[in-house]
């Protein structure tokens, strides 16, 4: 016998039918993160500290295929969680700080494009895929782990005086106008190494210590040192920090 078919079946299939193929779609599109200002930072649930135009982020940053992250000019991003960079991207012309106990994640075929300045402070990198270091400066006062490839490019510099890298089966390649600086990493596999390792400037305060007069202290390339209005106390910053500090009275002239 002929069955009659409820009137609500074919929109409710059509329902299910369109959220099966529709939501896919969402799900793949591209999320792109761009810190300028504290706009930008607070959008992606970061907390922004004016003085030194600083976006701290926490908790946990997952970065999928096709997803950014971009770090602008003068911006300090600053991780104190953990960021996961899944074949996505990330560009930093700032500065990023890998805080203590964070750690930063660059993964199946997740590239990290270093122009500014990458630090490790006491966290921990793991590289699985490719950090390319193109004029800029990377900081290794923790612990990275190099299961792929680090590109040290165009005069770009790796200081690795205070932590240590662990080569697991990875490589540095550093070009001939590149320095490395520091500890042979563990594995040693560091090539291409075509002049001899140059030392790099001590940190302010370590200048201090050592008797350098306050407006001797050096600083690595492209940072200008700046002094604290307040105690006189030497620090190294991007030229635009420097400006805006200058602004703002932070630092004396």
């Amino acid at each position: 016998m002929y069955r009659k078919t409820n009137s609500l079946v074919l929109p409710v299939a059509f329902i299910l039918l369109f959220s099966v193929l529709y939501l896919p779609i969402q799900e793949v599109k591209a999320t792109n993160y761009s810190i300028m200002d504290k706009a930008s930072c607070q959008e992606m649930n970061g907390s922004w500290n004016p003085l030194f135009i600083t976006c701290v982020i926490s908790g946990q940053l997952q970065l999928g295929n096709t997803d950014k992250l971009v770090v602008g000019p003068d911006i300090h991003f600053e991780n104190t969680g953990i960021i996961t960079n899944d074949d996505g991207t990330i560009y930093n012309y700032g500065t990023i700080t890998n805080d203590e106990f964070s750690v930063i994640y660059n993964i199946n075929g997740g590239n990290i494009y270093n122009h500014g300045t990458l630090t490790d402070s006491d966290g921990t990198i793991n590289n699985y895929a490719s950090i390319y270091n193109l004029n800029g400066t990377i900081n290794n006062y923790g612990s990275t782990y190099n299961y792929g490839t680090i590109y040290n490019y165009n005069d770009s510099i790796i200081d690795d005086r205070h932590g240590i890298i662990h080569n697991n089966n990875g490589t540095i390649d550093n070009d001939c106008s590149s320095v490395f600086s520091g500890f042979v990493p563990y594995g040693n596999q560091v090539r291409n190494i075509c002049t001899p390792v140059q030392p790099l400037p001590l940190l302010p305060l370590q200048q201090i210590k050592e008797g350098t007069p306050v407006q001797k202290v050096k600083c690595n390339a492209s940072f200008v040192l700046v002094i604290k209005s307040d105690g006189g106390l030497p620090a190294c910053v991007m030229p635009g920090t420097a400006k805006i500090l200058e602004e703002r009275g932070w630092t004396k002239t």
